[in-house]
């Protein structure tokens, strides 16, 4: 299966295999950026400029629950843990939560004032780390990358960059984490530490 979301507010599931729709997922009321498979493939996750994270059944279509208010924020990025447990949500208040994905409880809230804008959120797959990227305003648009211990939600280390961060990949082992910049740069740092590590320039 695959999943896209759309300006429509509407999220369309299809079988990879055949190319055929296989159902839409109606509910939000303003377009969705950011689509999510649980790891076992039976949920989806969804985050939407209306403000809400919804938790869909992705066998039946069914909304299973709109997790709570996000403050009516645009809600950039949404991700599941890589054991299915928990669910990690970006919007444009600064602000990234954590939800058990079972009972769709907060289970942290963590706002960066040195960013104005998250635009991506991933839990590392050993579980111990929550890393985000963004972008400040304040500092002409630079680059924000954070990484906190999930349990503690105490934060390891932040960074700035030349542009915006759009997407983060943890490595499977969980020691490196690459980012990618709205130039073009990949940089590949130490979790841990938070040492640059590789960095490959754009393409101009």
């Amino acid at each position: 299966m695959d999943s896209h979301g759309g300006n429509d507010g509407l999220v369309s599931i299809w079988d990879v295999n055949s190319g055929k729709l296989s159902r839409d997922l109606e509910g939000h009321s303003g377009p969705v950026l950011s689509v999510a498979f649980s790891p076992d493939g039976m949920g989806v996750v969804t985050g939407s400029v209306d403000g809400t994270v919804r938790v869909w059944n992705a066998k039946t279509g069914e909304l299973i629950r709109t997790l709570p208010s996000q403050s009516d924020a645009v809600v950039n990025a949404v991700q599941y843990s890589p054991d299915g447990t928990f669910i990690a949500s970006t919007a444009d208040d600064r602000s990234l939560h954590l939800w058990n994905a079972q009972t769709g409880a907060e289970l942290g809230l963590l706002e960066e004032r040195n960013a104005d804008l998250f635009y991506d959120a991933l839990i590392s797959p050993d579980l111990k780390y929550l890393a985000a990227g963004g972008a400040d305003s304040s500092t002409g648009y630079l680059g924000e990358l954070s990484v906190w211990d999930r349990e503690s939600s105490q934060k390891i280390w932040s960074t700035q960059t030349e542009t915006e961060i759009y997407l983060l990949a943890f490595s499977p082992d969980s020691k490196t984490l690459a980012s990618a910049q709205y130039d073009g740069t990949h940089v590949i740092w130490d979790v841990s530490s938070g040492r640059e590590l590789v960095s490959i320039d754009g393409l101009a």
